[in-house]
C-alpha cells in the first residue's frame, strides 16, 4: 500500500488517450502513465530551452562544454541506471514488494523524467541568476516598505512603482509586503520552485495544469516540498524555498495523493527524489571537473594527487590501477570518469536501500553521497578551481547586469501610468506566460463583483481557453495586482535562455534592432 501511494499514476486532470494511437498499439496504449510523462517532457518547449542555459560556464562558445540540456541528459542516464541497479537488488525488492517489471515500467520512467526536468526552471546565467533575482527583489521590497511608511529616501524604481499606484493598489502593495509566503517567491526565488511552476502551469495549454504529469512523477521532482522560508538547519526538504505560493494547491494534492507526510505531520520528500538528487550531484561534481580539464583549468594529475591524499590505498588502487598503463590523456580521464561514476552510484544505491525506511518516514536527513570523501574532494575542486575562476565571475557580472536591466525595463513598462507603454510591454512578453497569469487572475476573480464589466463575459465561463484568449487582446496590465505584474516579469525572465536574455536587453536598450 505504501508504494502503491508513492507510485500514484493518477494526474491532476483526467487525461484521455488519442484514439489514433489505439489503432497502433491495440486495445490500449502500451505505454503506462509514467512512460507517457517522459514523452510530454521531451516534446515540451521548456525542455528544448535547456540547450542554451548555463550549467557552469555562462555564454560559452565552446561546444564541448556542458549546457543545462546535456547535463540533464547525463543526469537522466544516471537515474535510469539507478533503476537498473534496483532491479537486481533483492533487498530493495523485498522491502518494497515490487517486481522487476514494476521497477522497470514505473520507477525507471519516473526517475528518467524527474532527472531530465530537475533544472527546467533555472533562470539564465545559472545559480548566480537565482541570486540576482533574489537580491533584486529584497532591495525592491525594502524600498517599497519604506515608501509605504512615508520614507521618501528610496530607489528610483521603487518610487516609479509607488507613484503609479492608486489608493486601492497601494493597499494591495501593503498586503503583499506583509505576506511573507508571497514575498519568498521573489526574495528566496529558486529554480526548483520555478521548475515546479513550469511543469504544473507555465507549459500553458489552455488550462492551469501545465504538462499534467502524474502525481508520482511530480512528487519525485520535488527536492524541497515546502512553501516557507528556507532553513539550512532543518530537514533536507526545507533547505530551500521549493514551491511558490501560487502552486500551493498542486503541492497539497501531491502530498495527499502520494502520502508524503511523516509521523509528526510534517511534509517529507518522495523517496525517488533522493536518487534524482544523487544523480544530479554525481554528474555535477564529475562533469564540471571534465569541463575544467577541457579548459585546462584542472589537470588530471590534480585529481590523482587529491585522491592519493585521502590516504586510502584500496580507494586509490580502485581508481588508478597500475595495470591500466594508459598514455593518452583523454582516454585516462574517460576511464577515471567511468570509475568515479560507478563508485558514487554504488555508494548512493547502498545508502538509499539501507536507509529506505527512514527516508519514507521523513527522518533521513542527508544527501545520499554527501558525506563521502571522494564527493568532498570533487566538491572542493569545483569550488576552488572552477566556480571562483575569474572568467566565470566576469561572465556572472554580465549576467547580473542583464537580468537587472530586464527587470528594470519591464517594471517601467508594466507600472507606467500611460496605457500605451503597458500595452507595448505586454506585447513583448511571452504570450503563454502572460496567458498563464491571466488565467490565474480569471480564477481569482471568478466571483468578484468589482470586476470590470468589460471583462465580465470573459471570466464567467470557468476553464474556457477561448474566452481567456479574447480577454488577452483587450486586457490592461494595469488591472493586474502588483504581485501579478511581478509574477509575469519573474516567470518571463526565469524561462529565458542566456543568449536570448542578452539579446533581449540589447533590444530594450535600443542597442539592437
Amino acid at each position: 500500500m505504501e508504494w502503491e501511494k508513492l507510485l500514484n499514476y493518477r494526474r491532476r486532470r483526467e487525461s484521455s488517450v488519442d484514439p489514433n494511437r489505439l489503432k497502433i498499439s491495440g486495445d490500449t496504449d502500451s505505454r503506462n502513465s509514467f512512460e507517457s510523462d517522459f514523452g510530454r517532457v521531451v516534446f515540451s518547449s521548456s525542455c528544448r530551452r535547456l540547450h542554451d542555459k548555463t550549467q557552469v560556464f555562462p555564454l560559452t562558445s565552446d561546444d564541448n562544454i556542458h549546457s543545462r540540456l546535456t547535463h540533464s541528459m547525463e543526469v537522466m542516464n544516471i537515474g535510469l541506471s539507478f533503476a537498473i541497479y534496483l532491479c537486481g537488488n533483492d533487498e530493495f525488492k523485498a522491502k518494497t514488494e515490487l517486481s522487476e517489471i514494476d521497477i522497470l515500467r514505473k520507477i525507471s520512467p519516473i526517475l528518467k523524467t524527474s532527472c531530465l526536468v530537475h533544472d527546467i526552471g533555472n533562470p539564465p546565467f545559472g545559480h548566480f541568476g537565482e541570486v540576482v533575482i533574489q537580491e533584486y527583489f529584497k532591495d525592491l521590497f525594502a524600498n517599497l516598505e519604506g515608501l509605504c511608511k512615508g520614507d521618501k529616501n528610496s530607489s528610483e524604481i521603487s518610487r516609479f512603482i509607488y507613484n503609479s499606484l492608486n489608493d486601492s493598489q497601494r493597499a494591495e502593495l501593503n498586503d503583499l509586503l506583509k505576506n511573507d509566503c508571497l514575498k519568498y517567491d521573489y526574495t528566496q526565488f529558486d529554480g526548483n520552485a520555478e521548475g515546479f511552476r513550469v511543469l504544473t502551469k507555465l507549459q500553458y495549454l489552455g488550462d492551469l495544469f501545465g504538462l499534467n504529469l502524474t502525481y508520482a512523477t511530480l512528487a519525485a521532482t520535488l527536492k524541497y516540498p515546502n512553501l516557507g522560508a528556507k532553513d539550512k538547519g532543518g530537514y533536507i526538504g526545507v533547505h530551500k524555498h521549493g514551491v511558490f505560493y501560487t502552486e500551493k494547491e498542486a503541492l497539497d494534492e501531491i502530498i495527499t495523493e502520494c502520502k508524503l507526510i511523516s509521523d509528526n505531520g510534517s511534509i517529507c520528500r518522495h523517496p525517488l527524489a533522493f536518487l534524482m538528487e544523487a544523480a544530479d550531484s554525481i554528474c555535477y561534481y564529475i562533469m564540471d571537473v571534465e569541463d575544467a580539464i577541457q579548459k585546462q583549468w584542472i589537470k588530471y594529475e590534480d585529481l590523482e594527487k587529491g585522491i592519493q591524499k585521502l590516504d586510502n590505498e584500496d580507494l586509490y588502487n580502485r581508481f588508478f590501477s597500475k595495470k591500466d598503463n594508459i598514455k593518452y590523456t583523454k582516454k585516462k580521464w574517460v576511464d577515471l570518469r567511468t570509475k568515479l561514476i560507478t563508485y558514487l552510484m554504488e555508494l548512493a544505491t547502498k545508502e538509499f536501500i539501507n536507509n529506505l525506511d527512514s527516508i519514507i518516514k521523513g527522518t533521513y536527513d542527508n544527501e545520499l553521497i554527501e558525506n563521502d570523501a571522494v564527493t568532498q574532494l570533487l566538491k572542493g575542486l569545483s569550488r576552488d578551481k572552477i566556480l571562483s575562476n575569474r572568467d566565470i565571475m566576469s561572465l556572472e557580472v554580465t549576467g547580473e547586469a542583464v537580468i537587472s536591466g530586464i527587470l528594470n525595463a519591464y517594471i517601467k513598462y508594466f507600472f507606467h501610468k500611460e496605457k500605451s507603454f503597458r500595452t507595448r510591454g505586454k506585447a513583448l512578453i511571452s504570450k503563454s506566460i502572460f496567458m498563464t497569469v491571466l488565467h490565474e487572475y480569471v480564477e481569482k476573480h471568478q466571483e468578484d463583483d468589482n470586476l470590470k464589466d468589460d471583462y465580465r463575459k470573459h471570466v464567467s465561463i470557468e476553464g474556457r481557453c477561448d474566452t481567456i484568449e479574447e480577454l488577452y487582446d483587450k486586457f490592461d496590465v494595469g488591472d493586474f495586482s502588483v504581485e501579478e505584474r511581478f509574477r509575469v516579469i519573474r516567470d518571463f525572465i526565469a524561462c529565458m535562455t542566456d543568449k536570448f536574455a542578452l539579446n533581449h536587453l540589447r533590444k530594450l536598450n535600443g542597442q539592437k534592432i
